[in-house]
């Protein structure tokens, strides 16, 4: 029986990334069927930027990320796909701003990418979930 479990860490919504050698649909393919998937989808959008008692909302959630992480069971299959995290040319690409960091994998390293995300742009949250449950799964 295969359980899709989405995790979403969603705290709210404008971001920059580099090329972290984002993942797409041509150059990812899922080895086996695991029993259990888990992928995180994580807003790296402009609002993360804002504070709550002096803390930004994104080192509230990469902090959370890094406690995380470490307790995750290595035969685990995990992924990490954020949204936000880049401006677009026109709003069309803002709204479609959405990659696979991480692909959904066995014991899957979803930290490496993470610190140097940094929030800017929009909120494509459907567009994401839409993505993941297309190419990621």
């Amino acid at each position: 029986m295969l359980r899709l479990l989405f995790i979403l860490l969603l705290l709210c919504n404008f971001a920059f990334c580099g090329n972290y050698g984002l993942y797409t649909p041509e150059t990812y393919q899922l080895q086996s069927e695991p029993e259990e998937m888990v992928l995180f989808i994580l807003d790296f959008s402009n609002s993360m930027n804002e504070s709550i008692h002096g803390v930004s909302k994104v080192e509230m959630m990469i902090e959370t990320m890094s406690n995380l992480i470490p307790k995750l069971n290595r035969s685990m299959y995990v992924g990490l796909r954020v949204y936000g995290h880049k401006f677009g040319f026109t709003p069309i690409d803002a709204c479609r701003a959405s990659a696979l960091i991480s692909p959904i994998q066995q014991g899957g390293n979803i930290a490496y990418g993470l610190y140097d995300i940094k929030p800017r742009g929009m909120t494509p949250i459907t567009y994401s979930l839409k993505q993941a449950i297309k190419y990621d799964f």
